[in-house]
C-alpha cells in the first residue's frame, strides 16, 4: 500500500483475496518526505479488532522498520478471514508525507 498525505487520511488500496491466510510481518518504508515520527498504523476488521495488536505504534519516520504482529502481547500470527479490513494511519501532521506498508501473509 503506498500512502500520500496521511495527516489527510489518503492513500492508495488494493483488494486481495487472502481468506485462511496469516498475516505474517509488517513493513513501513518512506517514499520521499517522511511522516510525523512515531506515527502509528492500525489494521481493524469489521469488528474494530487490530490485526496487528499494536504491532503498528510508533512506527519511525526516519529509516526502514519491520514488525510481526502481536496477540495477547506476544508475537503471533492472526488468521484472515472474508470480510473488510481498514488500514488506520494515525499521528502523523506532515501532509506531504508519503511511503510504502507492506503486509506479508502466509498460508
Amino acid at each position: 500500500v503506498l500512502f500520500r498525505s496521511v495527516s489527510q487520511s489518503r492513500y492508495t488500496s488494493r483488494s486481495h483475496k487472502v481468506r485462511d491466510y496469516y498475516l505474517y510481518e509488517i513493513e513501513t518504508d518512506n517514499v520521499t518526505t517522511a511522516p510525523t515520527n512515531l506515527y502509528d498504523i492500525t489494521l481493524t476488521n469489521s469488528r474494530g479488532y487490530d490485526l496487528l495488536g499494536g504491532a503498528g505504534a510508533n512506527r519511525t519516520s526516519n529509516s526502514p522498520t519491520m514488525t510481526f504482529p502481536m496477540i495477547n502481547g506476544g508475537n503471533g500470527f492472526p488468521t484472515v478471514d472474508d470480510g473488510t479490513y481498514t488500514l488506520n494511519i494515525t499521528g502523523n501532521s506532515v501532509a506531504s508525507a508519503t511511503g510504502v506498508i507492506k503486509l506479508r501473509f502466509v498460508k
